[in-house]
């Protein structure tokens, strides 16, 4: 009797661990609701345009006078900063910068802060934690790491990650890739 009671507990045991241990999981994955990855693909290409990064791609129409025709010709900014933070506070600074957002932004209440920078690849960015004190903004991120012997690098691109915090007035922001 006492030996099955053992097993019995045992098992019991076993299954709370490998339960808590599958809620961990769980909750690890779960996106930061206040966190928005790849927010480049929602943005007015115009925006993007006049706020392009350092090391960027970008298309520009050129004649070609071998063939006698306008082509699409590739070139690399060499003229941006390597990173831009944006404040949209506003209904008004939201129009001048998205075509739409997954969520709803109440701008009485809050606001988003843009980080955008130049990648070579597509892999999403992760947030580790992010950070208010006394008006100073630090957001602890990393892209996720590619896979073991996988080449996933790409033309140089601009990404843009957002953050909705509660609105406040920030002295500093500070993106930092982990």
């Amino acid at each position: 009797m006492a030996k099955s009671k053992m097993k019995f507990i045992s098992r019991l045991l076993c299954l709370g661990f490998v339960l808590v241990l599958g809620l961990s999981i769980f909750c690890a994955c779960n996106k930061d609701d206040n966190f928005y990855n790849d927010v480049h693909r929602l943005m007015k290409e115009d925006f993007l345009k006049q706020n392009r990064t350092y090391g960027v791609a970008y298309d520009v129409d050129a004649y070609d006078s071998v063939i006698d025709e306008w082509v699409k010709k590739t070139q690399y900014d060499k003229t941006s900063p390597k990173t831009r933070d944006i404040i949209v506070d506003s209904e008004d600074k939201f129009s001048e910068v998205f075509n739409e957002f997954p969520v709803t932004i109440n701008f009485e209440k809050e606001m988003l802060v843009i980080h955008m920078f130049t990648v070579i690849n597509g892999r999403p960015a992760l947030l580790n934690k992010t950070v208010l004190k006394n008006g100073n903004l630090k957001v602890y991120f990393k892209i996720k790491p590619a896979r073991p012997g996988y080449n996933d690098t790409t033309m140089p691109g601009q990404k843009a990650i957002a953050v909705k915090i509660k609105k406040t007035e920030l002295n500093s922001i500070e993106f930092i890739k982990q």
